[in-house]
């Protein structure tokens, strides 16, 4: 008998191995030939505009991965569903913000929904033949980002661009294609270390007269580009082919859903409890305290910076554990005789009780914004308790109308306030307040150094306009202000000019190139830029 490790094992009981089988190799029409391409140069133009230059490039990137889509599948003869093109319009109109922020963290978002709501549209407009539902969103959406996987085996994405032609003439392509692939970057790198000759460096110069940074840049960008156009075909693939049926379809999921419900009803509610009577508990021990952030009167022994950091964090995060609760109990509470209302008496409470956390701290807030302006954090702290308070609204209202979608509509509020944050320009807005009310006298003083190292590009406009509303007022013509004056004085005026001089100095408008060089460049064009451009011409050169 033969043995396998230190255990003897009967050969008749161990499963002979099978090789996985091979899939058949597909073929490809002339359209979807032509879609390889498409993918193969939305791929280069992901890093090269969108990744390498960001805000305008990025904003093109978007148009034409989407316009690309519709054009084939349309061609195609695809039927266009209600939320697949709401996806996709959505994301056109959140796209503009990218040229509108240079703030990184909102143009991430906006690419990223943007990339999410393309493979949403591509998959259900592409295949999937069953009704969407609104209220399954999110495996929906999953399912999307996970389908083209089972499509980039096998390099499909070049049999699609090479399937025109024939069969003996396609696999000599493709060896030739992957040669070319394997030698970019070791002769890339071998030119590099050779060019420390200056012969062989001029050679290539007089020979090929070529920019080498720009080939170089670009190769990378080709290279880098292949695994994404063969993801964006791939889910292409997947989707016509009805690959991966099962996935967390409509009865995978209710299964899946009726697994979570674990929880006993008794136990919920023992695990709840003790939450709601801190609150009330927290609320009478603190009730004069917080009140104050309503009267707009300071407790005693209470600076406004003191007032408003005191707690208001602890509130967020408390704001935010609620929110986990409530929807933790919504999933795993068993769904017995009573649970119902138990649910809609439970979502009520927390609901009230993280109101009151939330109108509390934006109260704390308000009015440390009224004594010292606005910054950027303070913003987004103010839209990310909006925030909460609606999802909080919607949860409570579907409990009591349950043809209403918690997560549909909550996901849709936040696109809602996501996009007004991020269209309305608020790093522009967050500059013109702060100059509106110091000018008019609401405001004490205006730090004019945090105010561009927060807000960038969107606060000099507002900086320039400050400096001419001063000179008017006070008959003075800060150009005229030397480098020694500036910085050897600290009222605020001449941190003024100070804090001009070196926006003037630094930035693409003046005689260096520095933190925003690739503004140059139409692909990394944004609103912001241009309005500091046109107000630095405005206010002309400074005395360096």
């Amino acid at each position: 008998m033969n043995t396998y490790g230190p255990y003897p094992v009967d050969p008749k009981r161990v499963a002979p191995y099978e090789p996985r089988p091979k899939r058949e190799k597909r073929s490809y029409t002339v359209l979807e030939s032509v879609f390889a391409w498409l993918c193969m140069g939305l791929g280069f133009l992901f890093w090269r505009w969108s990744v390498c230059l960001c805000a305008l490039g990025s904003m093109l990137f978007l148009w034409a991965a989407f316009a690309c889509a519709a054009i084939v599948l349309k061609c195609r003869g695809a039927k266009f569903r209600t939320l697949p093109v709401t996806a996709m319009v959505s994301a056109l109109v959140l796209s503009p913000a990218l040229i509108l922020s240079y703030n990184p963290l909102i143009c991430f978002c906006t690419l990223a929904y943007g990339a999410a709501a393309w493979c949403y549209f591509v998959s259900h407009t592409a295949g999937d033949p069953e009704q969407i539902a609104a209220r399954r969103w999110g495996a929906d959406l999953w399912r999307a980002l996970v389908l083209p996987f089972s499509s980039m085996d096998e390099g499909q994405l070049f049999r699609g661009m090479i399937s025109s032609i024939d069969r003996r003439r396609s696999g000599a392509v493709l060896k030739v294609l992957g040669g070319i692939v394997i030698a970019i970057i070791p002769t890339a790198i071998v030119v590099a270390l050779l060019s420390y000759d200056s012969a062989f460096q001029e050679l290539l110069n007089n020979v090929l007269r070529l920019d080498w940074e720009v080939i170089f840049t670009n190769l990378l960008c080709l290279i880098g580009g292949i695994p994404v156009g063969m993801y964006l075909f791939g889910l292409y693939l997947s989707a016509t082919d009805r690959r991966m049926p099962d996935f967390l379809s409509e009865e995978v999921c209710s299964q899946l859903s009726a697994r979570t419900k674990i929880l006993p009803m008794l136990t919920a509610v023992t695990a709840v409890v003790p939450l709601l009577v801190v609150y009330v508990l927290f609320f009478v021990s603190q009730w004069k305290y917080y009140v104050s952030g309503f009267t707009g009167v300071l407790p005693e022994g209470f600076s406004y910076a003191g007032y408003a950091r005191e707690g208001f964090f602890q509130l967020c995060i408390v704001s935010v554990i609620n929110l986990g609760a409530i929807l933790l109990t919504l999933i795993l509470m068993k769904r017995s005789k009573g649970a119902d209302v138990l649910l809609k008496v439970l979502t009520t409470i927390f609901a009230v009780f993280t109101l009151v956390l939330i109108a509390t701290a934006m109260a704390k807030l308000v009015m440390y914004i009224g004594s010292y302006g606005l910054t950027p954090r303070r913003v987004y702290a103010a839209w990310f308790m909006v925030v909460i308070g609606l999802v909080f609204i919607v949860v409570t209202i579907s409990r009591f109308v349950p043809k209403i979608s918690a997560s549909a509509l909550s996901l849709a509020v936040v696109l809602v306030c996501f996009g007004g944050l991020a269209l309305s320009n608020a790093d522009y807005g967050i500059a013109k307040y702060n100059v509106d009310r110091y000018l008019n006298g609401t405001l004490n003083s205006v730090d004019v150094e945090a105010l561009y190292e927060q807000l960038d590009a969107a606060a000099v406009p507002e900086l320039v306009r400050l400096a001419e509303e001063l000179d008017k007022r006070n008959g003075t013509d800060i150009t005229k202000v030397t480098y020694m004056e500036a910085n050897t004085n600290y009222d605020m005026y001449h941190r003024l000019a100070a804090q001009l001089m070196r926006i003037q100095s630094y930035t693409w408008w003046g005689t260096e190139k520095g933190k925003h060089a690739d503004a140059d460049n139409i692909f990394g064009f944004t609103v912001n830029h241009a309005m500091a451009k046109k107000a630095m011409e405005r206010l002309g050169e400074m005395n360096h």
